[in-house]
C-alpha cells in the first residue's frame, strides 16, 4: 500500500502497537557472522526480559556452550569456557572502547524491531511510495529510521561518522501472537578499527 503523509509521533505511536506488550523473548538464533574478514557460525540461545535483562548462550557443535554474555542496562558480563576467562564491565565502556554508538536500550528495540525515539529531535518525515524515512542529528549521533506502510522498521541506523555506526537491516518478519517479530535480520557493526557484520535468524 502506498505510504501517506504523517507526523514523527504519529509513526511512533503507531510502531509501538508492534511490540508494546512484549516483556519477555526467548529464541534460538542461528546464522553467521564476519568479524575483521574472519567468517564464524552463529548458535545461540537468547533470553530478554524487556528494559532489564538480556542473556545470550553461545554453542558449539553438540550443544556444548562456549560463551557467555549477560546484559543489563548498566553493566555485561561476558564469560568464554573456551580459555576460561570473565570480563566484567558496561555496554558504555564497550562503546568508548569501540568507539560504536550503541547502549542497552537501542540494542534491546533492535533485536525487538521497536522504536523509542524522541519525536522532537527529528526533522519532517519523508514519505516515498512504500516506506516512511526518519533522520535525526542528536547529541553528536545521526540517527535514521525507514518503515514500511505497515510501521515496521526495514532499517534502523546510529552513526557517528561514516567509520563508526551501528545498522540493523529487518529482512523478514513473523506473526506471533498477534504481535510482528523478526525472523531474520543483518546487523553491522563498525569502528575505527574493526567491522562486524552478521545474518541471523530467529526460530522456536
Amino acid at each position: 500500500k502506498k505510504a501517506t503523509p504523517l507526523s514523527a509521533q504519529s509513526i511512533l505511536e503507531q510502531s509501538q502497537q508492534h511490540s508494546q506488550s512484549i516483556n519477555w523473548l526467548c529464541a534460538q538464533l542461528n546464522g553467521q557472522a564476519n568479524y575483521n574478514q574472519q567468517t564464524l557460525p552463529i548458535n545461540a540461545q537468547l533470553r530478554l526480559k524487556k528494559d532489564s535483562v538480556m542473556w545470550l548462550s553461545f554453542r558449539a557443535l553438540m550443544g556444548i556452550e562456549v560463551a557467555r554474555i549477560w546484559l543489563s542496562p548498566d553493566s555485561i558480563k561476558l564469560l568464554n569456557r573456551l580459555n576460561s576467562t570473565y570480563l566484567v564491565g558496561s555496554i558504555d565502556q564497550l562503546s568508548s572502547t569501540y568507539k560504536l554508538p550503541i547502549n542497552y536500550e537501542q540494542l534491546q528495540d533492535a533485536l525487538l524491531a521497536r522504536l523509542s525515539f524522541n519525536p522532537s529531535t527529528f526533522g519532517p518525515v519523508e514519505v516515498e511510495d512504500q516506506w516512511y524515512v526518519l533522520n535525526a542529528f542528536h547529541q553528536g549521533q545521526f540517527q535514521n529510521y525507514r518503515l514500511n506502510t505497515d510501521f515496521l522498521p526495514l532499517e534502523i541506523l546510529q552513526s557517528r561518522s561514516d567509520s563508526q555506526f551501528v545498522k540493523m537491516e529487518y529482512i523478514e518478519y513473523q506473526n506471533i501472537d498477534s504481535l510482528w517479530v523478526p525472523k531474520e535480520l543483518s546487523f553491522q557493526a563498525q569502528s575505527d578499527s574493526s567491522r562486524l557484520k552478521a545474518t541471523v535468524n530467529f526460530t522456536k
